[in-house]
């Protein structure tokens, strides 16, 4: 059972066949300021799946490298305690002991995540500048 707001935006990972490592990618790629930012371009009121369908999203199987290190960064952001064990396994690293706890070591993965993000996208450097002094960091 999942509790959310009213309209809320669920996925059911469960159901969708991915493995842990794509899993950990669409987290990291759902959760980048460049995907923020190309959502704030169209989303008016409310997020729905309609916005996210549209989405110019790139679709990496668990095997090419570029979907590995996004979902290596995420793991050891979201792989802090003991529950997340069996994901931080599935996902590469041993356990939640080399999941990522210090403040200043989360912000250089979110930080990297969000480049390897970029580069995705193709962006250059000074468009990927415009859509971080979009936000107020």
């Amino acid at each position: 059972m999942v509790f959310t707001e009213v309209n809320s935006t669920t996925l059911k990972v469960i159901d969708s066949g991915i493995d842990a490592i794509e899993q950990c990618y669409w987290c990291g790629l759902a959760n980048s300021l460049v995907l923020d930012w190309l959502l704030r371009q169209s989303v008016t009121s409310t997020l729905n799946m309609f916005y996210l369908y549209q989405l110019p999203a790139p679709r990496l199987p668990s095997s090419d490298q570029r979907c590995v290190h996004i979902a290596e960064r995420v793991a050891r952001l979201v792989c802090t305690t003991a529950p997340f064990d069996t994901l931080a396994k599935d996902a590469g690293l041993r356990n939640h002991h080399d999941g990522a706890t210090d403040f200043a070591e989360r912000g250089r993965l979110r930080a990297e995540l969000d480049g390897l993000v970029a580069h995705l996208y193709g962006l250059t450097e000074a468009e990927f500048a415009h859509i971080l002094a979009t936000f107020p960091l």
